[in-house]
């Protein structure tokens, strides 16, 4: 996670403390510029934070069959929706 958006969560301590997001759903949606360009990783690093907010963490459950399609890059995983953008930031096209 860069440093600007850690400077940004870390004041939502207090919301976890007084109990104002327990119960809340919370998910995390990315975007990069590669295929492997630690989405994942990102993801779980906002999810510790969601847990510290004792928020209840969404993800893409393993009953979503599209999971199971290795004939083509999805771009989506168990821990959350990512986009891909081109070096140009332009969107890329998703299938």
């Amino acid at each position: 996670m860069c440093s600007q958006l850690r400077n940004f969560l870390d004041p939502t301590t207090q919301l976890g403390l007084s109990g104002a997001l327990v119960g809340k759903g919370g998910s995390v949606f990315v975007s990069t510029a590669t295929q492997r360009g630690g989405q994942e990783t990102t993801i779980q690093s906002f999810h510790t934070t969601r847990f510290h907010q004792r928020m209840i963490v969404v993800g893409v459950p393993y009953s979503e069959q599209r999971l199971l399609n290795m004939d083509e890059n999805r771009r989506f995983s168990l821990w959350g929706n990512d986009s891909g953008a081109g070096g140009d930031g332009a969107a890329t096209q998703r299938k």
